[in-house]
């Protein structure tokens, strides 16, 4: 985690914590920023390689047609219908794992983080107040706030599927 590029973007703040703000921050907070930032970069490479393997595929299609009236023929109508079925499984599996949209919503909840941790840190927006538990509260319910919304989000989603089956 400490060699992590949103670690070390926070570093310097976190000298000047008091032992359980820096606790928190460290331990649940940029552990958590870090987690959505990985796996927002998971899910964006999952989604552009699947997509620019698709785009191959098909666009191979056409060009294999012209190959269709000669000798070899059959290879080509063969060819053809691999890689249709191909690309299909491919955006199929795109659709339905998700890959953008959770790619977007991950980085979405990253940036959000970040942006609450560096108010924080700067003393802006809501917390400008002189307390600093004040302020370290505020940080925690609404990091711990947002951080629910998406649970609860994927715990709506576990119900509907299991009232599907």
């Amino acid at each position: 985690m400490e060699d992590h590029y949103i670690y070390q973007e926070f570093k310097p703040y976190l000298d000047s914590c008091n032992p359980f703000e820096k606790t928190y921050i460290e331990q649940r907070l940029i552990k958590q920023i870090i987690w959505y930032d990985n796996s927002a970069i998971k899910k964006q490479s999952k989604y552009k390689h699947l997509t620019i393997t698709s785009i191959i595929l098909t666009s191979i299609i056409p060009v294999l047609s012209l190959f269709t009236g000669i000798k070899y023929g059959i290879v080509a109508t063969v060819l053809i219908t691999i890689f249709s079925a191909a690309s299909s499984v491919i955006l199929s599996i795109i659709n339905l794992c998700e890959y953008h949209k959770l790619w977007v919503e991950y980085r979405s909840t990253c940036e959000i983080l970040k942006s609450i941790l560096h108010r924080y840190f700067m003393k802006s927006n809501e917390f400008s107040s002189l307390d600093e538990k004040v302020n370290l509260d505020l940080l925690i319910s609404s990091c711990e706030e947002y951080m629910i919304k998406e649970f609860q989000t994927w715990t709506q989603l576990s119900h509907e599927y299991k009232k599907e089956q």
